[in-house]
């Protein structure tokens, strides 16, 4: 269930061999297979990332399916069990964290499919902001997948804090250019309650940057780099998109 792959078979042994020994998951496959089958939250995310995991597979090109399976490996080995420890809030039980994780995993997910599917078509600036329980004050503001002419992928917009969610919130994202060079594209905007986003402006710099942008793409909306596009299946327990299979 950690791991996103198909469910159409069990793909419990893909992950031990997709991803390094040493990368001692906290989420175990039992622990997997019980969230899965107890916890609404947690099937509803990881059925919501084999999908999105699906749709990039039906229209996406070979290359990007490609970088889709590599980003899932980074993401399960090196992203997800860091992001739900990094979560505070003791109203939480570990299912509804690593849930969390997951929808935010999905929204950059649902992203690239979207790419996927519109190919080289230039996409403009939308998103629509999902209300969620302020986790403690930790800082999480997620909003759906932003695209934009230019850019290399999507991504999500923040802010501070849940609580500062209201009308005219501005909101800010930063993606980056679709010709790896450095540039960054800003999104500014404002939150139209209750869940309206409407993109103020966009600004695409004219010269690329000096600093060399090659590795830079891991990480940007959930906590990781913007470079994790998406993942693979994931079964109760391991799916064979999770492994990046």
């Amino acid at each position: 269930m950690q791991q996103i792959f198909h469910l159409t078979c069990p793909v419990l042994t893909a992950l031990a061999l997709l991803l390094p020994a040493a990368s001692a998951l906290a989420l175990s496959d039992s622990d997997a297979q019980t969230f899965y089958s107890s916890s609404s939250e947690y099937r509803k995310a990881y059925d919501a990332m084999n999908a999105a995991w699906d749709a990039v597979k039906q229209k996406g090109t070979p290359a990007q399916m490609a970088a889709l399976r590599d980003s899932q490996r980074y993401w399960l080995g090196k992203v997800r069990d860091s992001a739900v420890g990094n979560i505070m809030a003791q109203h939480l039980d570990p299912a509804q964290k690593y849930a969390l994780v997951t929808k935010v995993r999905v929204f950059k997910m649902e992203a690239f499919a979207q790419q996927a599917a519109n190919g080289s078509k230039p996409v403009a600036v939308s998103g629509t902001v999902s209300r969620m329980n302020d986790l403690d004050g930790d800082g999480w503001g997620i909003c759906s997948p932003v695209s934009v002419k230019g850019a290399s992928q999507s991504s999500c917009l923040y802010v501070a804090h849940l609580s500062d969610l209201s009308a005219d919130s501005p909101l800010r994202a930063t993606l980056e250019s679709a010709a790896n060079d450095g540039r960054k594209i800003e999104i500014r905007g404002r939150l139209l309650s209750p869940d309206g986003f409407d993109p103020a402006s966009v600004s695409i710099p004219d010269q690329p940057a000096k600093a060399d942008a090659a590795g830079q793409s891991e990480g940007a909306g959930d906590g990781v780099q913007s470079g994790d596009a998406a993942p693979t299946r994931a079964v109760p327990g391991k799916t064979a998109r999770e492994a990046g299979k």
